[in-house]
């Protein structure tokens, strides 16, 4: 592994994901490294234009370019082409915040989103990152699964709010999920906003991507949410047949 672009894309990692510029001082103790040698990648990071040094505290933060790369990565996501289609039907249909999400180990990172045309609560936007055991598109990824089990045993032992879960319920939770291929959270992720996820499921039964439904508690209710599950696993079922090419 060449150490020099490791040690760039890590510092290029960090600063993307702090909400505030970082310094060299903090980047170099978090890092392990010395200040020369972060300074010296730093300065290189400024050259080619991903990052960008606030003169007044000499503290770093990500330019547009960064924003630039994700955003052609995201639009030419196959998963985002063949399901945006389909997102839009069912925006149209719901009149609701749309989600694509998909899953990197044991979060979900929310790929696209059409959002309501009515005034809504903050939701998570794309490129947000959450524990899948929570929301509901993480919830209905995760029983379809080989490796769900540990997923589920690892979170519970080491993330900060592991003690919420209880495995077994979990576990049964996703058996009938599976039986389903959908569900529902009550603020599940987001404080008063209620989510109907469907699973897009790959040839191998293994789930690709999720499409979900959310807003306010009070506009979503359960009873509605039940009346849009033929909406959403319709929508899962023709993006999963549009990526397949079939």
């Amino acid at each position: 592994m060449d150490t020099t672009i490791a040690k760039g894309l890590r510092m290029l990692n960090r600063i993307a994901q702090a909400d505030a510029p970082v310094g060299v001082t903090a980047m170099a103790k978090e890092m392990g490294l010395e200040k020369s040698n972060v300074h010296r990648t730093l300065t290189t990071l400024l050259t080619l234009g991903y990052v960008q040094r606030d003169a007044a505290t000499g503290r770093y933060g990500p330019t547009l370019k960064v924003w630039e790369l994700g955003m052609k990565v995201v639009t030419r996501h196959p998963m985002v082409r063949a399901a945006r289609p389909f997102m839009q039907m069912l925006h149209q249909q719901t009149q609701e915040t749309i989600h694509l999400t998909i899953l990197d180990g044991a979060d979900c990172i929310y790929l696209d989103q059409i959002r309501a045309p009515v005034p809504v609560r903050i939701t998570p936007v794309p490129g947000h990152r959450a524990p899948a055991i929570f929301p509901a598109s993480g919830r209905v990824q995760l029983a379809f699964q080989p490796n769900a089990e540990e997923i589920v045993t690892e979170f519970r032992a080491t993330h900060p709010r592991g003690k919420e879960i209880k495995p077994a319920a979990v576990l049964r939770e996703f058996a009938i999920i599976r039986q389903q291929g959908f569900t529902y959270t009550e603020s599940g992720w987001s404080t008063g906003i209620n989510s109907l996820a469907g699973a897009i499921i790959g040839r191998d039964g293994i789930s690709v991507a999720a499409i979900a439904v959310s807003g306010p508690a009070e506009r979503l209710t359960r009873e509605r949410m039940e009346g849009l599950v033929d909406q959403v696993l319709n929508a899962c079922t023709q993006a999963g047949d549009t990526l397949r090419g079939s």
